[in-house]
Order: C-alpha cells, then sequence, then structure tokens
C-alpha cells in the first residue's frame, strides 16, 4: 500500500512515476486518459478532490513520466485523517486500468518536527504497470 503524508492545507512535492509493460519497459505513449482520485473512504460515492490528465496530472515526452502535486486548496478544507486514493487510466487501446488502488493520503495537523523530520524523499516515483495483472502496482523510487 503507498501512503503520501501531507500537512493539511500544504502544497506537497512533485511526485513522478512512469508506466511500464509486463516485461518492465516504459510506455513511452501517452494514456487516453488519466485520473487520480481521493476519497475519505474506498466505498464512498463522495470525491474529496480529484487530479486528472492536463488538469492536474502532466505527461513528458522527454522521460515519459507523469507528474502531480497536491495543491494548498485541495486539502485546506479537508479534515484531519486518512484519504484513499487510485490512479486509474483509459489506455491506447480503449481499455480502463486501475494502476494503483488502495493508496492512502494522511492529512496532519501541521508542526515542526512533523513538516522537518522527512525520513525518505517522496518526489520520485514510479509505478510497474506489469503488477496489474495480480492486482496490485507498487510505487517505488525511480532508478
Amino acid at each position: 500500500m503507498e501512503k503520501i503524508e501531507l500537512i493539511r492545507g500544504d502544497t506537497s512535492d512533485v511526485y513522478k512515476f512512469q508506466r511500464t509493460d509486463a516485461d518492465g519497459n516504459v510506455i513511452t505513449t501517452k494514456a487516453e486518459k488519466m485520473w487520480i482520485t481521493f476519497k475519505k473512504a474506498p466505498e464512498s460515492k463522495t470525491v474529496s478532490f480529484q487530479k486528472t490528465l492536463d488538469n492536474g496530472i502532466s505527461f513528458s515526452e522527454e522521460d515519459y513520466c507523469y507528474r502531480f502535486k497536491i495543491a494548498s486548496e485541495d486539502t485546506r478544507k479537508l479534515a484531519c485523517g486518512n484519504y484513499g486514493f487510485d490512479i486509474a487510466i483509459i489506455n491506447e487501446a480503449g481499455e480502463k486500468k486501475t494502476l494503483l488502488n488502495n493508496g492512502i493520503l494522511e492529512l496532519i495537523e501541521g508542526n515542526i518536527e512533523s513538516k522537518y523530520n522527512l525520513d525518505y524523499d517522496k518526489t520520485d516515483l514510479s509505478i510497474d504497470y506489469s503488477a496489474h495483472m495480480a492486482g496490485y502496482i507498487s510505487i517505488s523510487p525511480l532508478t
């Protein structure tokens, strides 16, 4: 399970990831559609906020990475706590695929200790698209 910790009302780092095929090769074509949906509970029909391709998610043809960040206005009025998120696409063949399911965004109240005691760099992420066949997608640091 992937987890992002963020102080409510702060702007996050820029997260980036790539799609890969079953053999681990980077998919160099831009998805037809992509969205990252954040909800208070996975079964909820109410979306807390959402990013879409070209409206919060960008794609670079130079490194084939998708990038997104969480803006302060996305979380400013939300209650602290855990929010589920997923990343889904419509691929080049017109098929809907969920790349990441059951991610967690933890919104916390701000304080000096939690803001500056970061234990790892969360800005470079990679999605292993081949894991979709097993029903689980992993986000890990790019190499």
